[in-house]
């Protein structure tokens, strides 16, 4: 649910509402200052000063390296992924999963964006697959197909920052760890709405990846697929694309 934007609301609501509103703030911005709140959520700057505070102090928010900004904690990021996979609410999602790994007769996955990573949500797997992907797992944004993806979605001052952090660790030796290098998959990923990656975390193994959008049209997770590529080609993975972009439109309308 996106913020509220009557300031009248915001002044009369409870401390309680007041700190879901900067909670969902949090959320579609990512980073949050004193002046965010004061100006999308109409409450008086002392007001604000102390919901961050008291917000960090519940470990619910931390303070990021960029000044007088805050984003979610790992205890929230943990707090909210949880959620995710254990509420009733994801059995449906679990079924589009499985009814895709059904109709394209491949492995598929979930990943989310966890504390700078890519988190391997949930997956299914073809019998005769040996897969590295499995959930749980975090992996690098900059030799994965979901990282391309969040990598893409990101605000161009944003990913100049995260470029500015390169060269990055070689998987193999068909990583990519330069920014020179990354940049143009980065904006062919943008471009194109998918990402596929041969060989750059495991070796043989190709990884494809779709957005995955929640209702207000921010990418808040990817759905990909896995295959070796002694079975599978990327050119096999590319056709099967559009069938992945149709399930990811059906899974974000279910967020």
């Amino acid at each position: 649910m996106r913020p509220r934007s009557n300031p009248t609301h915001h002044t009369n609501a409870s401390p309680i509402e007041r700190v879901f509103d900067v909670l969902e703030l949090v959320s579609q911005i990512g980073l949050i200052s004193a002046t965010d709140i004061v100006n999308v959520l109409g409450l008086p700057r002392p007001t604000a000063h102390r919901l961050l505070t008291k917000l960090e102090q519940l470990d619910m928010l931390q303070i990021s390296p960029f000044k007088g900004k805050f984003g979610p904690s790992n205890r929230l990021i943990t707090l909210s992924t949880s959620m995710f996979s254990t509420n009733a609410a994801y059995l449906p999602i679990k079924t589009l999963l499985l009814a895709l790994s059904q109709k394209t007769g491949e492995s598929h996955h979930i990943s989310l964006l966890t504390d700078g990573q890519v988190h391997f949500f949930d997956h299914t797997e073809r019998a005769d697959a040996r897969t590295v992907l499995n959930p749980g797992l975090k992996a690098p944004l900059h030799c994965t197909a979901s990282g391309r993806l969040f990598l893409a979605a990101m605000t161009d001052d944003a990913l100049q920052r995260l470029l500015m952090t390169g060269p990055w660790e070689a998987f193999t030796s068909h990583t990519i760890t330069t920014p020179e290098a990354l940049y143009p998959r980065i904006l062919e990923a943008r471009r194109q709405g998918h990402a596929i990656v041969d060989s750059e975390y495991a070796q043989d193994l190709i990884v494809g990846a779709v957005p995955i959008r929640n209702p207000r049209q921010k990418v808040v997770a990817t759905l990909g697929l896995h295959a070796s590529s002694a079975r599978c080609s990327v050119a096999q993975i590319a056709k099967l694309i559009p069938t992945m972009q149709n399930q990811s439109l059906r899974i974000g309308r279910l967020l």
